[in-house]
């Protein structure tokens, strides 16, 4: 099929033909009228067709490559045409007056209400609620949530004062034995954590962020000459570091199983002092102020990120859990996956429902929500500005003028068509004007 510049070719083409054709029928038989009519709109019609051939050329390059001025306007006026672009959207098209009025043309609340029941048509909300959060639990960041709730949890421990209840909580564990029964659980579950394959792995990451660490300081020459030592060091085998992981591994494992003794020195030295500060706590608001430190020594050195993610890992697989399988017993009932996925899912169906007939607090997060996003607007209104100015400057030249001729390429060419015939046009009202009235 014929494109629009073939046929603005074609046109400019015939016009000049009609031109040579009517100058040589003029030659021939200058007395007639419409000889003369011929050549006026055949010159009329090439002259509009030649200046628009030559403006929109002009429009992306030089015509011919001669230095005519104020032609190859677009690439050579690249940034300004980008400037004109940005400001056009940032304050015509786009500005912030016009974006928050069509947001308050809408209801975000019922259309997000409308949204997710059309979303769910003909299928159990709760289910559809239930695969929505163990989809985001799938999607969480467990390491980053577990330091989380271990900042909450150490800022809670700073502020709470545990002096009152330590000296008779200490005492009666002492009494009981629950300390070394709580030193053995904590040894067995270090014991276990230990046995995982990943632990290894992570004393490799360790060693090698470590190492990672010490070869990239200092200057270029220093960090150039310290990797070509380590790796002369790994290519001699002076330095392995899978034997490091093992030689760490074993420490580790042996520093545990020997805690397992109960005449340990250190966990004798760990119930000699608890002793120690259950007798002399009461009445001593040096011995309170002390625990106090104590305890914010302790909170400065402790890490409870570890068992929280552990924690929160367990409690995702039993939740994600698709299988009728017991995991857990509350005061000796059995309790399954199953069992909370049915109660959350008619807590989301209760609570829905609830939520879809309370006008009060869909108004209140609409008003809510339209602020919210009228802030958006005031703040990053120019991301805006910012991204069509991205966008159009990582254009070269040469692509901006592609894109430029791909958008509006053909209505350039139908001006070109339309040139030729509104100038044959023109000539030959012209030739009417002078011959029919002017003279007359």
């Amino acid at each position: 099929m014929m494109n629009m510049k073939t046929k603005a070719h074609l046109t400019l083409l015939l016009v000049t033909v009609l031109f040579i054709v009517s100058v040589y029928l003029t030659h021939h038989f200058p007395d007639q009228w419409w000889t003369k009519l011929l050549i006026f709109m055949a010159e009329a019609g090439l002259v509009g067709g030649l200046a628009d051939l030559f403006a929109v050329t002009a429009l992306f390059k030089r015509p011919m490559g001669l230095p005519f001025p104020h032609t190859a306007i677009i690439p050579t006026n690249r940034n300004k045409l980008i400037d004109g672009i940005v400001s056009m959207v940032e304050k015509e098209l786009l500005n912030r007056e016009a974006i928050k009025d069509k947001l308050a043309q809408f209801h975000i609340v019922n259309t997000l209400i409308q949204w997710v029941e059309h979303k769910n048509k003909g299928n159990d909300l709760s289910e559809q609620g239930w695969k929505w959060i163990t989809g985001l639990l799938s999607q969480l960041d467990i390491t980053k949530t577990a330091q989380t709730f271990e900042l909450q949890l150490i800022n809670w421990l700073r502020k709470t004062d545990v002096s009152p209840f330590a000296g008779n909580f200490l005492t009666l564990a002492l009494d009981r034995g629950e300390i070394n029964k709580g030193l053995d659980y904590l040894i067995d579950l270090c014991r276990q954590q230990i046995s995982s394959p990943s632990i290894k792995l992570e004393i490799r990451k360790v060693l090698e962020l470590e190492i990672d660490n010490r070869v990239n300081e200092g200057n270029i020459f220093s960090k150039v000459a310290k990797k070509a030592i380590y790796k002369f060091a790994e290519t001699t085998n002076s330095v392995n570091i899978d034997d490091a992981v093992e030689a760490i591994y074993d420490d580790l494992i042996e520093f545990v199983n020997d805690l397992s003794r109960s005449d340990h020195e250190l966990r004798l030295l760990v119930i000699d002092m608890l002793g120690r500060l259950a007798r002399n706590l009461d009445g001593r608001s040096d011995l309170s102020q002390a625990i106090d430190t104590w305890k914010q020594q302790v909170l400065d050195h402790t890490s409870f990120a570890y068992p929280i993610e552990s924690f929160i890992k367990t409690l995702i697989d039993f939740l994600q859990n698709d299988k009728d399988l017991m995991y857990v017993t509350v005061k000796d009932l059995p309790l399954q996956s199953t069992d909370i996925r049915d109660w959350g899912g008619e807590a989301i169906r209760r609570y829905w429902n609830t939520f879809k007939n309370d006008e009060v607090m869909k108004d209140w997060l609409e008003e809510y929500a339209q602020q919210f996003l009228r802030k958006v607007i005031e703040m990053e209104h120019h991301l805006i500005g910012q991204i069509v100015r991205e966008t159009l400057t990582s254009f070269t030249k040469d692509r901006l003028v592609s894109f430029v001729q791909e958008k509006v390429g053909e209505d350039l060419q139908r001006i070109r068509i339309n040139g030729s015939l509104v100038g044959g046009f023109i000539g030959g009202i012209l030739f009417l004007f002078l011959h029919l009235i002017y003279f007359v």
